[in-house]
């Protein structure tokens, strides 16, 4: 608005110096007229001088006087005011600098975070491979380091018998369904069922890797963890004379949600579950309290940082491993979650999808919360908390329809769509 105001002033300016010096012609025409044309008549002479009327000679001077005022006026600040406006742009761009590589990223607005995720028509479909594609050149110079080079990519098709699924657990975000319809529906066995061991915890790592260092061809159909990058640990291990004592793939699968609705929903399952510590806090407490709140959690777990502060280039590497490694599904569209789980597995009875469908719907950890207000603090809080996961949420929908459309080829997985989208195809 200042810049707005500073322009207008000089465009003034310059209009009324151009309508005085409009003024300045006419009164140099009135006081030197053209003379006047010779006539043939022989008696005929040219008056000596042109009278000029007394009220003409006062509005001719009014112009004068006015129009020297206004370039003076504009002589003395037009100077002053293109400084001001030079270093106002100078100081604009030395503030947005850092913030350029956000704006060159993938901009989340709200609006879109909160869109519904069964919008996959076709223009839909195109407008999501070209927002996916934005980070292939982020994606070409990303490498998945050790441990979670032991899970296979999500487009190394098609599922070994000897590979594991791991179901990465991040909590309420739809796990449990998913678990549920994997141990109810489907008949497969995770240590905890088997043995008892929580996989969930990393002591329970720890113990499950014991086991397998005890009897190296236990197997399980399944586990899940959030730490994946201990759960990696699991899948290889050398017991000092056979290296291959232990060499299976795991095949990484996850359900996400909107972290504000998570986080919310976190605080009130805490509430709900009578934790004495949360009893007496309100949200925007919670959210404000150091040793309580989460932020930024699912990125924090994939680049296995979970103390100091986080980067873009974290942000870039989370995305690279959910891309390269696995396979999204979505608490908003639980159906066709379900059938893209069960397209990938190859699971096609008919009595395990309506068995499926009703775990997915007894999944009370996503029963609706209250939407709170947007202009409120604790959403403002939420954004600030959670900016790089609103970021990485966002691809993680985009990538939902890519998945789709590749579980419809034939083969699956047949044509890597970003990458073919990254190249110009």
């Amino acid at each position: 608005n200042t810049l707005a105001a500073i322009v207008n002033l000089i465009n003034t300016c310059n209009i009324e110096i151009s309508f005085n010096m409009i003024n300045l012609a006419e009164l140099e025409e009135d006081q030197h007229p053209p003379p006047p044309a010779l006539e043939t008549h022989a008696f005929t002479r040219s008056p000596p001088f042109e009278f000029v009327p007394r009220n003409k000679r006062k509005k001719s001077q009014h112009r004068n006087r006015k129009r020297k005022i206004s370039e003076v006026i504009c002589a003395r600040i037009e100077l002053p005011i293109l400084v001001v406006l030079g270093l106002l742009v100078a100081i604009s761009l030395l503030i947005l600098a850092p913030f350029s590589q956000l704006f060159n990223a993938s901009v989340v607005k709200e609006s879109e975070l909160n869109a519904s995720a069964t919008n996959t028509g076709p223009n839909s479909n195109e407008n999501n491979i070209m927002c996916v594609s934005n980070s292939s050149a982020v994606h070409k110079q990303q490498v998945v380091e050790y441990p979670l080079t032991f899970f296979r990519d999500v487009s190394d098709y098609p599922v070994e018998d000897t590979d594991v699924p791991f179901l990465w657990f991040i909590p309420l975000s739809g796990s449990t369904g998913v678990r549920d319809v994997m141990t109810h529906c489907y008949n497969l066995t995770s240590a905890r069922e088997k043995d008892g061991i929580e996989s969930f915890t990393v002591t329970g790592l720890d113990a499950l890797r014991e086991e397998y260092i005890t009897d190296p061809r236990r197997k399980y159909d399944f586990f899940a963890s959030s730490h994946i990058y201990e759960a990696a640990q699991t899948f290889h291990f050398s017991d000092g004379e056979n290296n291959d004592a232990r060499n299976v793939q795991g095949r990484l699968i996850a359900s996400f949600r909107h972290p504000h609705d998570r986080l919310y929903g976190l605080f009130l399952h805490f509430q709900n579950a009578g934790e004495g510590r949360y009893m007496n806090e309100t949200f925007l407490e919670y959210l404000q309290s150091d040793d309580l709140r989460e932020s930024n959690w699912m990125t924090r777990f994939l680049v296995n940082n979970h103390k100091t502060e986080l980067s873009h280039e974290d942000l870039n590497l989370a995305k690279y491993i959910i891309r390269k490694k696995c396979l999204v599904l979505l608490s908003e569209n639980r159906k066709e979650s379900l059938s893209h789980l069960e397209k990938y597995y190859g699971w096609n009875d008919k009595k395990q999808w309506a068995c499926s469908e009703k775990m997915m719907q007894q999944d009370d950890e996503l029963d609706a919360v209250d939407w709170l207000d947007r202009n409120s603090p604790e959403w403002k809080e939420l954004n600030r908390l959670n900016q790089l996961d609103l970021l990485l949420y966002a691809y993680v929908r985009e990538l939902f329809v890519i998945q789709g459309l590749e579980l419809d080829m034939e083969p699956k997985f047949g044509v890597d769509l970003v990458e073919q989208e990254y190249n110009g195809v």
